[in-house]
């Protein structure tokens, strides 16, 4: 195959393209001003090979943050490959992924600074899910010590 013709792998990320809206609960932290959080995402593609995704919606704070993801399957690599940035940090987010055996979900990694402030390193996992071609979720998790995954969000997708 020549690295020009798009793959399977390609032809499932198209699978994202689309309007969607999602919905997701965070618990009140006496900060939080938003418990339940509803936005708007698009994806589009970018020929045959790459996906990008803007999202826009509320923060827990009440501000409004604005996202971009890009995914692709790197056929030389055997991966998928992406970026996430968000309008409420600094960094890029630079992933590395694999779909499931059945074909459902992608496990999306990167590696970031923890969630408490440490400046430690820890491995991130974000795992697309598709329910059917309408519904999907979005699973956001950070690996312990141990090696096993803990959720800290999962969003809720529908297509519009």
């Amino acid at each position: 195959m020549k690295t020009n013709d798009p793959t399977q792998e390609h032809r499932w990320l198209g699978r994202l393209v689309g309007n969607w809206q999602w919905s997701h609960d965070v618990p009140d932290t006496g900060d939080t001003k938003v418990t339940h959080l509803v936005g708007r995402e698009v994806y589009r593609a970018i020929g045959s090979f790459w996906v990008q995704g803007e999202s826009v919606g509320p923060t827990p704070e009440g501000g409004i943050a604005v996202s971009q993801t890009t995914l692709t399957w790197d056929p030389e690599k055997g991966r998928f490959a992406g970026s996430w940035i968000g309008s409420d940090m600094p960094m890029m987010w630079v992933y590395d992924g694999e779909l499931d055996v059945a074909k459902q979900s992608l496990s999306l990694y990167a590696e970031g600074p923890a969630m408490d402030g440490s400046g430690r390193r820890v491995l991130y996992r974000d795992v697309l899910r598709f329910v059917d071609d309408n519904t999907r979720t979005l699973t956001g998790s950070t690996r312990e010590a141990d090696g096993t995954w803990k959720a800290f969000m999962t969003v809720e997708y529908t297509r519009v």
